[in-house]
């Protein structure tokens, strides 16, 4: 049930042009009631308004969309692409813009809560997709590096520095811009931050590229899908040459191991592998749908605590037998005691 307080709001923004007038001589704790009460009636000026003048430390999408006290229901999971593009938006005001009402405190940016459904309950039905948002993410940073090149800023715009927590998807199509986004970090406002990284239809030489800039370090979910001919001998290149000290979740491209025809040096290799995820303390996930393990699971899942998830169709349904079943089965059951 709504409280007083958010009603009061919802009254508020029903006057677009009253709310725009007076937005900035609201009293600082109003701004995430008023953001929620925006981003459920898709008050894109007014959204845009707010986080050009957002006064607190943190903009936390997941708290502030989700369950609040004020309005019970959590609508962070509506990816709306009217009220994402006017968010990012008054973001890039709010860098380039300088404020005569307060200092900037804005430090933190976390979008990493932002949910992606099938069927968008907002008024648009349209979505702003993970896909989308990295695209759009990459561009806004790049844009604010042009802009203060080319115009004369206040010099307190290079004191501006906000991580921007997101999860990012990059395929070929926008490989190029994420890129340049992720180079030219160290110089500008907005920092992109990895926790989530999904990679798809993109050539080894480029992902092995690209998940260094990312910064390994800070990724909690690593998926490389589809198009990304990924094999055994190639993961464990990426695994020697980088640390993934708290990744939880690993997603490998399917057929990524086949046993059928190993050699010992093949054996090593997946040896090798074994002993770098038994290394990733906070890992808990591993999917490998349709490689061959036969025999070799073992020397896959060193560690306990690994979940199981995907072994079921750990290899080709075809192929699939008792004992493979009993061995994963086996090693699950060992894991959890």
């Amino acid at each position: 049930m709504k409280t007083l307080r958010f009603i009061g709001a919802e009254s508020l923004i029903s006057n677009q042009e009253y709310a725009k007038e007076h937005i900035r001589n609201l009293a600082h704790n109003l701004y995430p009631l008023l953001l929620k009460a925006c981003f459920l009636h898709e008050k894109e000026e007014l959204i845009v308004l707010l986080l050009e003048n957002w006064p607190q430390q943190e903009f936390n999408f997941g708290q502030l969309l989700g369950k609040t006290l004020d309005y019970p229901e959590d609508i962070s999971h509506r990816a709306c692409q009217r009220s994402l593009s006017a968010c990012l938006k008054g973001l890039k005001s709010y860098v380039l813009n300088s404020s005569a009402t307060y200092a900037k405190r804005l430090k933190v940016v976390d979008l990493t809560a932002i949910q992606d459904v099938e069927i968008q309950p907002c008024q648009c039905k349209k979505s702003l997709g993970r896909w989308a948002r990295t695209e759009m993410i990459s561009q806004l940073c790049f844009e604010i590096l042009v802009e203060i090149q080319r115009f004369d800023f206040h010099s307190s715009i290079f004191n501006i520095e906000i991580d921007i927590f997101c999860n990012l998807f990059v395929t070929e199509r926008n490989y190029e811009l994420v890129v340049q986004a992720l180079l030219m970090r160290c110089h500008c406002p907005l920092k992109i931050r990895c926790v989530d990284f999904r990679v798809d239809n993109l050539a080894l030489r480029k992902l092995f590229y690209i998940i260094k800039l990312v910064e390994p370090n800070s990724i909690h979910k690593l998926e490389i899908v589809h198009n990304v001919r990924l094999q055994d001998y190639h993961l464990e290149v990426l695994l020697n040459n980088l640390t993934f000290p708290h990744l939880r979740s690993l997603t490998l491209p399917t057929r990524t191991f086949n046993v059928a025809h190993y050699t010992p040096e093949d054996d090593a290799v997946l040896s090798t592998i074994g002993e770098k995820l038994s290394n990733m303390v906070h890992l808990t996930e591993l999917s490998v749908s349709f490689s061959t393990l036969t025999g070799r699971l073992r020397k896959l899942l060193r560690r306990k605590g690994m979940n199981g998830r995907q072994l079921d169709n750990y290899q080709k349904l075809k192929r699939t037998t008792l004992k493979d079943l009993v061995e994963a089965r086996g090693l699950i059951a060992s894991n959890k005691t």
